[in-house]
């Protein structure tokens, strides 16, 4: 009966999220499925209740194909603006030979760092608003949930944002991907909220260094245990000068490696 729901609902149905919608009816909500066909409706059949048959039904996949990268790209991480009339959407094809990329190996994986999905969704925002961030202005992001990463294997993998505007000051993202199948999966979401008055809080680092004092790690000693640990950065992702650890907190000293001077340029953060 809530109209705001209701809205909700039929943009769900209107782009395929299928999971959102069933989520809900099992949980008891009432959903109108007539609203996902257009025109005939298709009729019922039977699917196979032997489990052992190793019968598939499954529905023929189309062959996809890769939608070749043209002209000027509008952000290293953005590709191309792939809005339609139910979503503000960008696109990017990643190889896996991006330095994001081949220096951020998980487990041997290239594996998308969480910073740059928030890049992502911070010039997503931006190119969606016309420029916001100048003096005075920003962009804050919040309730971030890091879901799945994305990984770049042996083929080309393209990756999605979509953005939903909530009010006139929030806008909800999400970075998605989809299967063979058309199916989306969800890698990271959140919140971005566009601030009018974007003057940061300073802190008095000297005293924050100073609660610091148990130990202090060298770049060397950080990176040898993110190796142990499975996490092996290259030279554009090593930034971290040295490291001040305390009691329930660690002060960080960074700098712009030298490597990813050159290739980092176009980025914010």
């Amino acid at each position: 009966a809530d109209e705001d729901m209701e809205q909700i609902l039929e943009v769900w149905q209107r782009k395929g999220k299928y999971d959102k919608l069933l989520e809900l009816w099992v949980k008891g909500m009432d959903i109108d499925w007539n609203r996902l066909y257009s025109g005939k409706k298709p009729g019922r059949m039977s699917l196979p209740t032997y489990p052992f048959a190793r019968q598939r039904c499954w529905i023929p996949a189309e062959e996809r194909k890769e939608r070749p990268l043209t002209g000027t790209v509008l952000h290293p991480l953005l590709h191309r603006n792939t809005s339609d009339l139910y979503e503000q959407r960008f696109s990017s094809v990643f190889t896996g030979e991006e330095f994001f990329l081949s220096d951020h190996l998980v487990g041997g994986k290239r594996v998308l760092p969480g910073s740059a999905c928030l890049e992502m969704a911070r010039a997503a925002v931006d190119q969606a608003v016309g420029g916001w961030t100048g003096e005075g202005k920003g962009i804050r992001l919040r309730q971030v949930n890091w879901l799945r990463p994305v990984v770049a294997g042996e083929q080309p993998v393209e990756v999605h944002i979509g953005l939903i505007a909530e009010n006139e000051n929030e806008i909800a993202y999400e970075v998605y991907s989809e299967t063979d199948a058309g199916e989306e999966v969800v890698h990271s979401e959140g919140t971005a909220e566009l601030m009018t008055d974007a003057v940061p809080p300073v802190l008095d680092l000297e005293a924050v260094k100073g609660e610091c004092s148990r130990r202090t790690l060298t770049a060397e000693e950080m990176y040898e245990a993110f190796a142990r640990m499975g996490i092996r950065y290259g030279e554009t992702h090593r930034g971290i000068a040295e490291v001040h650890v305390g009691e329930g907190q660690v002060l960080a000293r960074l700098h712009l490696p030298s490597a990813a001077a050159e290739a980092g340029k176009g980025f914010h953060l």
